[in-house]
């Protein structure tokens, strides 16, 4: 039975490094782009949020259509593959020129349509190269055991991926108040960064094609069955497991987005780490990041003894209690020890979201007899581009209302402004994780309703590969 082919750790790695590569480019991306426009280049706050909402209407476009063109591949090297093969180089020659303003010129308007051309070809590579990548995890690791064993990898290279995307530049690029005195220096530094992070896609990239990508032959023949594009979208839209994922999928996205966009500015204005010190930058999110990997396998424990859908929620209510310190923390030792401990809370629904998606997919296939990870993993990336819309839709509202739409700090800032930070690393946060939770209680995939599943999974994937063997 072709449900139970087994993976060994080197292919289970391999695998594993391509989500290395996701979070480290675009954790990067999410990290430094809102302080490079709004800092190094003197774009409006506002100008910068109506480009994230134009960015957010070619998602709305992107993400499935990616999802759909891969779902109906027909190619001797499989679906996915070729998608992630030609992506490489030009993933990494975008990490270098999103760093490469046309004009040194404040508030300039070819600044603002290079930022908006730049940020659409990244997402578009991207989208392409991981959402391929990710969309082969379900259909390479179909026992459940298979898939708890190869997400523990694919957590942890997210992990290392995550801390390269965010300490690389912290010891790269200069502090914020340096833009003041050199801004060439500074978009060097910027564009060195990127380089660095370009040349260890290229390399990783390589290996995870060679040895990490597997297609099954069963599952290629799907895509001369896989519906039109509308109701291809319809049917994930008139999911009833997916919609509920959707919602809490977007709320826990959307605190993600927040932390490294406003970390520069916490670290900076909350915490007292002053100029020359953004390695502390890097060192608090690298805590964080850390300590969500060794979290992982308490996660995996829990969801072993309780289910994922019990596991998914009280993990968002632990990720939400974990920020709430964030309020009232004023030193760096306090900032060590409290982005630790958010470590247990990310970690949860991190490991969790490609089991549930997983379990969204084979549930979708009983119906419709396809695999179409490709337009599910696409739906799920426009909620992800869409959480940095309303990540920078709050921000936009939290600064203007405090004087802050125009970045300029000689003299400080202000209470109500530090006090509006705050309340984004904290309130925001918490009312998205309660949202988050309410949506998971009607989330219809319990264990029993699981079990059901895999049982007629098998059933269905034997007689698929009973078809292929007698066509060949």
């Amino acid at each position: 039975m072709t449900s139970e082919i087994k993976y060994g750790f080197g292919v289970k790695f391999a695998h594993g490094i391509g989500n290395l590569v996701s979070q480290m480019t675009y954790q990067m991306f999410s990290f430094l782009i809102f302080t490079f426009y709004w800092a190094v280049v003197k774009l409006d706050i506002n100008v910068i949020t109506m480009g994230y909402i134009i960015w957010s209407i070619w998602n709305a476009l992107n993400e499935p259509l990616a999802g759909y063109i891969s779902d109906r591949t027909k190619s001797r090297w499989g679906r996915r593959i070729p998608y992630i093969a030609v992506s490489i180089i030009p993933l990494a020659l975008i990490m270098v020129f999103l760093w490469t303003p046309v004009s040194l010129l404040p508030r300039d308007l070819g600044n603002f349509i290079y930022f908006m051309v730049i940020i659409i070809a990244f997402d578009g590579v991207y989208t392409f190269a991981f959402m391929s990548h990710t969309a082969l995890f379900p259909e390479m690791f179909q026992d459940e055991k298979e898939r708890a064993s190869a997400n523990l990898y694919r957590q942890i290279l997210l992990v290392v991926g995550l801390i390269c995307g965010f300490i690389i530049p912290t010891l790269l690029i200069s502090d914020p108040e340096a833009h003041l005195v050199s801004r060439t220096q500074v978009i060097a530094e910027y564009q060195m960064a990127g380089l660095i992070i370009a040349i260890i896609t290229v390399i990783a990239m390589v290996i995870t094609v060679k040895w990490g990508c597997k297609e099954r032959p069963e599952f290629m023949k799907d895509a001369y069955k896989v519906p039109g594009f509308r109701k291809a979208v319809s049917y994930s839209l008139k999911n009833k497991s997916f919609l509920t994922y959707v919602i809490v999928g977007l709320m826990f996205w959307t605190i993600v987005s927040v932390l490294p966009i406003l970390i520069n500015l916490y670290s900076r204005f909350a915490l007292g780490i002053g100029a020359g010190e953004t390695i502390w930058t890097g060192i608090l999110l690298g805590a964080t990041f850390i300590f969500g990997a060794i979290f992982v396998y308490f996660w995996k424990f829990v969801k072993g003894r309780l289910g994922t859908k019990k596991t998914f929620i009280i993990s968002m209510i632990v990720f939400g209690i974990t920020l709430q310190p964030l309020l009232f923390i004023t030193d760096r030792i306090q900032g060590l020890i409290v982005f630790a401990i958010i470590g247990l809370g990310l970690a949860g629904p991190m490991y969790l979201i490609d089991i549930v998606i997983s379990h969204i997919v084979d549930e979708d296939e009983l119906k419709t007899g396809v695999r179409r990870e490709g337009m599910y993993y696409g739906m799920n990336g426009v909620m992800i581009r869409f959480s940095t819309v309303i990540t920078f839709i709050a921000i936009a509202i939290v600064f203007n209302s405090t004087g802050w739409h125009i970045f300029g700090t000689e003299a400080g800032i202000t209470p109500d402004q530090l006090l509006g930070l705050r309340l984004l690393m904290t309130a925001f946060p918490a009312i998205l994780c309660v949202i988050g939770v309410i949506s998971l209680l009607f989330y219809p995939l319990n264990e029993k309703r699981l079990q059901e599943i895999i049982q007629a999974k098998k059933e269905l994937h034997t007689k698929k590969a009973e078809e292929i063997r007698h066509e060949n």
